[in-house]
């Protein structure tokens, strides 16, 4: 088992490019956001490491890109990245139905690397863009679909690791509440 960095928590974000890991980044850790944010985003290239703090806790947030070219590399580097390491956060594009199996590939890369290393971070899995309209977007993406694809997910995950699947979208960022209407008068 690793040693965790003391007072800092040390989380890794990894999946395939255009996942929507940066986006879940800021949705996640970051203060003061606004549209403005998620719109001058830009695709992740090498690793981007973020020192954040709150009330409770520093953090240092590794995002790494998820482009093809990047993706071997980090897979040779993670042994060394992985190092003190609290949580991975894995995130997979819901919508992105093509690539269920190469996001399956590299997530079995990288619990492999977790094993062999004998690391044992909280892991998450982030079922991303799992948006609102997703029923008529994709009416394909049905219950049963998600319950199937997060079976093959749950069987790869190491077993003495705590494993977390969680729906995600940046709309509940952006969700609206009553604040008033007329009904209300």
């Amino acid at each position: 088992m690793s040693k965790k960095n003391k007072g800092i928590t040390k989380i890794l974000v990894l999946g395939l490019d255009n996942s929507g890991k940066t986006s879940i980044i800021l949705n996640s850790f970051k203060k003061d956001l606004n549209l403005l944010s998620y719109l001058s985003l830009k695709p992740t290239t090498g690793i981007d490491i973020t020192d954040m703090e709150d009330e409770t806790r520093k953090m240092a947030i590794w995002d790494f890109g998820g482009q093809e070219k990047y993706r071997k590399e980090h897979l040779e580097k993670l042994p060394t990245h992985i190092a003190n390491t609290n949580k991975v956060i894995f995130v997979l594009d819901i919508q992105d139905q093509k690539r269920y199996d190469k996001s399956l590939e590299y997530f079995k890369d990288i619990e492999e690397i977790i094993k062999e290393n004998n690391i044992i971070p909280e892991l998450n899995l982030y079922l991303h863009k799992f948006d609102p309209t997703l029923e008529k977007t994709h009416p394909e993406i049905t219950k049963e679909s998600v319950e199937k694809l997060s079976k093959k997910f749950r069987e790869v995950a190491p077993q003495n690791i705590h494993f977390s699947i969680f729906k995600t979208s940046i709309f509940t960022f952006f969700k609206k509440t009553t604040f008033w209407n007329s009904e209300m008068s």
